[in-house]
Order: structure tokens, then sequence, then C-alpha cells
């Protein structure tokens, strides 16, 4: 028996910052994570293998919104309190897939700087990376469809 058919939406995936959801995504890949192996590995001379706990749970984040979506502020205001308080400022950092199970949340995220600028005959695009510290992570399904 089958397991039926399922129905992804891009615009069920929530991200938020600071609590504030980002929107305005453009075209194609809205956003990116990439987090770091859990675990390292050295082979000796011999082929022997041993693998080391790496414990880095952190995750890195690529955000493309359109030149004209209003979280272009709410990013460049998070990036300026951050650069503008003496050790800095940290915020948390959600992740939801409404229709799925996937959920990924980081109570400590910054923005790691300002993104490339180009003016061009046709609206752009912002790519902003976001570093997140510990990150908890659990990649999920997608519901199906009755």
């Amino acid at each position: 028996m089958g397991q039926g058919t399922k129905a992804f939406d891009p615009a069920m995936c929530v991200f938020t910052l600071a609590g504030i959801e980002i929107k305005g995504w453009a075209e194609g890949t809205k956003l990116m994570a990439t987090f770091p192996e859990l675990f390292n590995m050295k082979v000796g001379l011999d082929g022997e293998v041993a693998r080391g706990k790496t414990n880095n749970k952190t995750s890195l984040w690529k955000l493309s919104l359109m030149e004209t979506s209003e979280s272009n502020d709410v990013l460049s205001n998070i990036f300026l309190a951050d650069d503008g308080a003496p050790a800095g400022t940290i915020v948390p950092m959600f992740y939801k897939n409404i229709n799925g199970t996937t959920l990924i949340t980081a109570a400590s995220a910054w923005i790691v700087g300002w993104p490339e600028m180009g003016v061009e005959a046709e609206p752009g695009a912002r790519e902003w990376t976001v570093q997140c510290g510990e990150t908890i992570v659990f990649i999920g399904g997608q519901a199906s469809l009755a």
C-alpha cells in the first residue's frame, strides 16, 4: 500500500529571528542551512580508524530576500543592534515547516555581516548569513493529503 500523496509548500515554512517572521523571499532557494559533522575521523598509517565527537551543534543559514523586502530592515536593525552593543546582542532563531515535522531552533543567533549589494535593471536579491550557536534540529517529513 502506498504512502499517499504529499504536497510541499515553501510558503508554509516559517523562519523567525528575534521572534519576527522573515518575509519577502527571493525566487529560487528561500533559505539554506548547513550543519557541521558530529564526528570527525582520522585514519592511521596502518588503516586503524578513529573517530572523535566534535560536539559542534551550530548551524549556518543563508537567507535570500528580495531587495524590496521589508525584512531587510529587520535584519539590518538586528545587525546594527549587535554591532552597537558593547558585548554584542544575540537573538533566538526558529524554523518550522507548518505542514511537516521539521523543527529547528537556536537560542543564540547573529547576523555575520552585511549582504553583498548590487544595483541592476531588475529587482535583485539580498543574501544574508545568520550564524547560530547550539542548534536543536529535527529534520522530519511532510504531512499526507487526506
